[in-house]
């Protein structure tokens, strides 16, 4: 029986568009609105303080001057200019009453003529009485200097005609720059939305030749656009996958635990090509254990290298430390590789100190059954390396190579027994939390120069938050 063909309609372009457009008009009003309102609220204040200004001026005058020094005073603030470079407030008139209606002063502007609708100069009383166009006032009570109680009222008049035309001016540029960015806008939205659709047409193209095979997922076709013909040409991919590709690459390639993991679940989130990264190297040896396994039959050796290198391998998953190898009765551990980790140095520096305190329970337990224990030295650096694929197409392995990942080696190599020892870098990272002393610059193989190297004594009470187990009996007191 034929499968019934499915017949889909091109309106995801249009639909984004909408949707695009939509949003960056809401975007464009909502930033308009808040722009002018925030514009008009400073003209206004800017203008407001400045006819304040011209106020306190007024009314200390009258206050300090005599009746016809005080009127004569008036025509000269007519002259001061208390409009801005957009904009003029010009004092218009000048009215001081006692009561409603007695007349104390009464001056008006005389460069500034206010006329009714029948082209009559007005005096300054009716200014006050009536509303004139372009006209505004500010009132305020003139009070007594020796009894402080108000015995007149002060109104000042101003033009704002120029006040008006600014306004009217910023309203009318900003609905036409709103206007431009939603053309503007509706511009991007059909070009990104016709982009959009573009990958994903190609995408059901590509993916339907994919059609061999079964697999069990299928993707529900609910739409008949773009979207839905992508569903159902994936159902029709996943009809010739016989398995998950990444997971069996993958798994071919990298055997560390962690990476694994992590290249499953943050696949975008990391490189894995090669990268210089940051990070901490430890490496962890057993004291003296060539002449244990010549003492020793085989079984016990390897018994004893499982069992130790497990409580090892506990203690640095514990911290986040990914396991790079085992070197024979040696481990080589890592921090901030693939991923970013915080405070990696503290944490190898932690995990170094649990490890230590692991084996020496772990000697107990050997030393009740009559067996020999065993002693292990421990070397961190930290600095940049080299982190990613090593090794070929049938076998590969993700790992951190460089000469911080060598020093972190000889660094062990000096170590005594029980002996945790760190580079200055590391000591640079971790000094606020642990107790660690310098030893004498040492000469190490590869190094012209001698390198300095801290011994890590233990850690102190600020460590305490970055411990993972619990534990707080290896804090050392200060």
């Amino acid at each position: 029986m034929a499968k019934k063909e499915l017949k889909f309609r091109k309106t995801l372009a249009f639909k984004l568009t909408l949707v695009i457009e939509a949003v960056l008009i809401l975007a464009i009003v909502t930033v308009t609105v808040v722009h002018l309102y925030r514009e008009l609220s400073r003209i206004d204040d800017d203008a407001r303080a400045r006819m304040n200004l011209a106020v306190a001026l007024i009314e200390r005058a009258f206050n300090t001057l005599e009746r016809d020094q005080f009127e004569g005073w008036l025509q000269e603030i007519y002259r001061i200019r208390f409009n801005t470079a957009d904009y003029d407030l010009t004092p218009v008139y000048v009215l001081v009453l006692r009561g409603q209606e007695e007349v104390v002063v009464a001056s008006s502007n005389p460069r500034i003529p206010v006329t009714d609708a029948a082209g009559h100069k007005l005096e300054p009383l009716e200014y006050y009485k009536i509303d004139v166009p372009n006209l505004a006032r500010v009132n305020a009570h003139l009070t007594d200097p020796a009894t402080g109680q108000a015995r007149y009222l002060l109104s000042v008049g101003y033009s704002i005609a120029g006040y008006n035309w600014l306004i009217e001016r910023e309203i009318m540029t900003a609905a036409v720059v709103a206007g431009i960015f939603i053309l503007a806008g509706l511009v991007v939205a059909v070009a990104v939305s016709v982009r959009w659709t573009r990958p994903v047409q190609a995408l059901a193209q590509g993916l339907g030749r994919v059609q061999e095979g079964d697999f069990d997922y299928r993707l529900p076709v609910r739409r008949r656009d773009e979207l839905g013909r992508l569903a159902h040409d994936f159902n029709l991919m996943t009809e010739g996958l016989r398995d998950r590709e990444f997971v069996k690459t993958t798994f071919k390639r990298y055997v560390t635990k962690q990476v694994a993991e992590k290249i499953l679940s943050q696949k975008e989130a990391i490189s894995l090509a090669g990268e210089k990264r940051e990070v901490t190297v430890l490496f962890s040896d057993l004291e003296g254990f060539t002449p244990f396994a010549e003492r020793h039959e085989p079984h016990e050796v390897v018994a004893l290298l499982n069992e130790y290198l497990a409580i090892m391998i506990d203690v640095i998953f514990l911290y986040e430390g990914a396991l790079d190898k085992f070197l024979g009765d040696g481990v080589m551990a890592y921090w901030n590789a693939p991923l970013d980790q915080d405070h990696a140095p503290l944490k190898a520096a932690i995990a170094a100190t649990e490890m230590q305190g692991a084996i020496a329970t772990f000697n107990k337990g050997r030393l009740a059954r009559r067996q020999e224990p065993v002693y292990a030295g421990i070397g961190i650096t930290t600095g940049e390396v080299v982190a990613g694929n090593i090794g070929s197409e049938k076998k590969m392995e993700y790992t951190v190579v460089g000469d911080k990942v060598n020093l972190a080696q000889r660094i062990e190599g000096q170590t005594d027994r029980g002996q945790i020892l760190i580079d200055t870098t590391t000591y640079s990272h971790i000094k606020d939390f642990c107790f660690a002393t310098p030893l004498p610059p040492s000469r190490l193989k590869g190094k012209r120069d001698p390198v300095e190297i801290y011994v890590l004594h233990g850690l102190n009470r600020a460590a305490e938050r970055y411990i993972a187990s619990g534990r707080t009996d290896f804090l050392v007191e200060a």
